[in-house]
C-alpha cells in the first residue's frame, strides 16, 4: 500500500507478535516495539498520519483523542467509546473525525486502511482539513459540562 508502520505495545500477547517485530525489523517498511515508552508514544503521534485503534472492546479510549490532538487520523473499529469519540470522514465528508470500520477480520481493517491511504495520496487538501478537524476537536470537560447542562434542562 505504500506506507511505513510502527506497532508500540506491551501486554500480555507480546509474545504473539516476536515473530512480526523480527519481520519487521528485517523488512524496512515498519517496525515492532514490544514495549511502551510514554516519550516516544508522543514522538510516534506526532509522526504519524494516521493511528490504528483496532480494539474489540473500549469503554472510553484515550488513544484515538491524543492521536487527534496531534493531527493523526484515528482509524477505529466501531465500539464503545470510538464509536463515541470519531466520526467516519466517508460517512460525514465536512464533519469527519477519522475512519471507522465495522467487522473483527484482518480484511476489514485493510479495507479503511486503504480508504486512508487512499485520501491521503489522492485528496491532499481533504486530507490536510481533516487533520485540522482533528485538531480541533474538544475533548474537554467544558464540552462534556455543556451537554449535562443541557440534559438536565431537557428532564
Amino acid at each position: 500500500m505504500g506506507a511505513q508502520f510502527v506497532l508500540l505495545g506491551s501486554g500480555h500477547l507480546a509474545g504473539e507478535f516476536e515473530g512480526l517485530a523480527a519481520q519487521m525489523k528485517a523488512g524496512g517498511a515498519g517496525r515492532c516495539l514490544l514495549m511502551y515508552n510514554e516519550a516516544l508514544a508522543h514522538f510516534l503521534y506526532a509522526a504519524a498520519d494516521v493511528v490504528l485503534v483496532p480494539s474489540m472492546f473500549e469503554p472510553c479510549g484515550l488513544t484515538q483523542m491524543v492521536a487527534q490532538r496531534y493531527g493523526a487520523a484515528p482509524l477505529v473499529r466501531r465500539t464503545g467509546g470510538l464509536a463515541d469519540t470519531v466520526i467516519d470522514v466517508d460517512s460525514s465528508p465536512g464533519a469527519g473525525t477519522g475512519f471507522v470500520f465495522d467487522g473483527a477480520g484482518e480484511g476489514d481493517i485493510e479495507e479503511c486502511l486503504g480508504r486512508a491511504i487512499r485520501m491521503y495520496k489522492d485528496q491532499p487538501a481533504m486530507w490536510e482539513a481533516l487533520a485540522n478537524r482533528c485538531m480541533a476537536v474538544d475533548n474537554s470537560w467544558a464540552r462534556s459540562a455543556e451537554q449535562y447542562v443541557q440534559l438536565y434542562r431537557s428532564a
